[in-house]
């Protein structure tokens, strides 16, 4: 070997240099060597992963049969070529729209379960594109984080629902572009591909809501709800968790603070302060801008006048009757948080309207504690002798 500084020739078990005496180091030589091993280890391992994965995907792909073989591989081309990497599908089924009567018709598209590290999503395979919710917890997060900074609430649930079909649970959150973090307000206002997603917002402790008008982001969503609970537990009693129109928001009113929803240019605010009467209690949305709507007891009417209109031969009135005063319009409703407490029977109950000659039935539903259901006064001549009713038949 030759000395490494000055280059002359030495004996190999040499430790110093007979001719310039420095120390002979070869840790460097030792430590490239080292390194180089690890780098030929590295590729290795990643040569065999990918043979296995490879192997492991043609068998998969030979539990498919055909169409779905078909499908398969635009799953893992569709994939890779968005994110750079090969998911295991775990089933492809061939999707089908309702037709009425019962009967759902296959439509000939596919929804593929797919799983990368243990994180499973969907791919949907239609005719003419493909749409995953592989960054759909992502993109939640981040409008999470969105909503807690601009209203200083908590945010308890993020719902984001895309496209026609957005009511069909396992289309939920899919999108064809691969999502940006700095991207997220073009995402939720229209301005990619004409993604327009319904946005539900669910949170507490929330300051202010009318600050969601005045901000660029929040201001710029054209289908936004944002429903601000009176506490943690009265949104774990609620049972929709998705707010899609003024009815959604007030059937749960009784356990709302208040809400704002927006309708591309309609928008409303909701403030649930709401009084109640004989602990029954009233949410009023046009029926009076004048007064304060009030009930008061009375005697209950003939419930046969129900009869074939909404109610069969054997109706019967579960709870007190109840006078409404006060009502000066008929472009509203009224909003009833009735406790279940105040109803001899609370299974599948109607609210009975009677103004004058006209009687009708309002559909109710069960929410905790209350039952909850909204009257309208539309078929009335006079608004001096409405009378309410809980009904069943």
């Amino acid at each position: 070997m030759k000395c490494i500084h000055c280059g002359a020739d030495l004996n190999d078990e040499n430790a110093k240099c007979e001719y310039c005496g420095l120390t002979q180091n070869n840790s460097k030589k030792k430590k490239s060597k080292l390194v180089l091993i690890i780098v030929c280890i590295i590729l290795i391992v990643a040569i065999v992963i990918g043979l296995f994965i490879l192997l492991g995907n043609k068998e998969k792909k030979e539990e498919f049969t055909g169409e779905q073989k078909e499908v398969y591989d635009k799953v893992i081309n569709y994939v890779k070529d968005k994110y750079s990497f090969t998911p295991e599908v775990l089933s492809i089924d061939e999707d089908t729209t309702y037709g009425g009567l019962g009967i759902h018709k296959k439509n000939g598209n596919h929804v593929s379960e797919c799983s990368y590290n243990n994180k499973k999503f969907i791919v949907y395979v239609e005719k003419e594109t493909i749409v995953d919710n592989y960054q759909k917890d992502e993109i939640e997060n981040d409008v999470k984080k969105a909503f807690e900074e601009l209203t200083k609430g908590k945010v308890l649930d993020v719902s984001l629902k895309y496209g026609e079909s957005y009511n069909e649970y396992q289309k939920n959150g899919l999108i064809n572009i691969f999502y940006e973090k700095n991207k997220l307000q073009d995402l939720l206002s229209c301005k990619i591909d004409y993604i327009c997603p319904k946005v539900s917002i669910e949170l507490v402790d929330a300051s202010d809501l009318s600050v969601i008008e005045k901000d660029s982001f929040a201001g710029a969503i054209p289908d936004l709800a944002v429903v601000n609970y009176k506490s943690e537990s009265d949104y774990e009693i609620v049972k929709d968790h998705f707010y899609q129109d003024y009815f959604d928001i007030e059937q749960n009113g009784i356990y709302l603070k208040n809400a704002y929803l927006r309708k591309i240019y309609d928008i409303q605010y909701y403030d649930f302060d709401m009084k109640s009467y004989d602990d029954i209690y009233l949410y009023n949305n046009g029926l009076s801008t004048e007064e304060e709507i009030t009930l008061s007891k009375t005697d209950t009417p003939d419930v046969k006048k129900w009869i074939g209109r909404g109610c069969g031969d054997n109706v019967k009135a579960v709870s007190d009757a109840y006078k409404v005063e006060n009502i000066t319009s008929n472009r509203g409703h009224l909003y009833l948080y009735i406790p279940k407490n105040k109803l001899s029977d609370t299974n599948n109950v109607k609210i009975g309207v009677q103004c004058g000659d006209s009687n009708h039935v309002e559909s109710t539903e069960i929410v905790g504690d209350y039952v909850t259901g909204f009257v309208t006064v539309n078929a009335c001549k006079s608004y001096d002798d409405v009378i309410i009713v809980l009904l069943k038949s």
